[in-house]
């Protein structure tokens, strides 16, 4: 696998396949649900950046009113 880095194509399929990569490395046939924690451990990180985008979007409503409403 390619080193990832900024220079390797930011945001191509290419850049995403070396990451990938580096996160597959550690799927371990003598760590059982070692997978398993890797897919969950994505599950989590989505919810966590939706929770972030859900509170960031009521920050802005909020906003929003106060410059509209005074």
């Amino acid at each position: 696998m390619e080193q990832t880095s900024l220079s390797s194509g930011y945001g191509t399929p290419e850049f995403y396949c070396n990451l990938f990569a580096d996160i597959l490395a550690d799927v371990q046939h003598d760590i059982p649900g070692s997978g398993t924690a890797i897919l969950q451990g994505f599950v989590m990180a989505i919810d966590s950046w939706a929770d972030y985008h859900k509170q960031e979007h009521l920050a802005f409503e909020e906003l929003r009113e106060n410059l509209l409403n005074g």
